[in-house]
C-alpha cells in the first residue's frame, strides 16, 4: 500500500504517523490497530453483531481508544465504514 501523506490533525484509528530524517512524514497502518479494526468488520458483517455490541466488547477486552476514552457506538461504525470504503467494500 503506498503511504499516505501527513499534513496536520488527529491520525485515524489504525494508522500512525512516520517521520524519517529529511522526508515528509507520512501515514502508514498500525498493525495492532488494524488487528482490531479487522476483528470489528468481521464481527459486524459475519456475525452481524451490532456496533452498541461491538464497543461493550471493546471497552470490556479494555482495548484502548486513541483518546484513552470508552468505545462509542458511533465510532466503531465510523471505523468499519472506513476500513470497507480503503478495502472496496460496501
Amino acid at each position: 500500500m503506498k503511504p499516505k501523506p501527513y499534513r496536520t490533525g488527529m491520525v485515524p484509528y489504525g494508522w500512525e504517523v512516520v517521520r524519517k530524517p529529511g522526508q515528509p512524514p507520512y501515514l502508514q497502518h498500525c498493525r495492532v490497530e488494524q488487528l482490531w479494526i479487522q476483528n470489528m468488520a468481521n464481527a459486524y458483517v459475519n456475525t452481524e453483531q451490532s456496533a452498541q455490541e461491538i464497543a461493550e466488547t471493546l471497552n470490556i477486552r479494555g482495548v484502548p481508544t486513541r483518546r484513552g476514552g470508552k468505545w462509542l457506538n458511533s465510532v466503531v461504525l465510523r471505523i468499519i465504514e472506513r476500513h470497507m470504503a480503503e478495502k472496496g467494500e460496501k
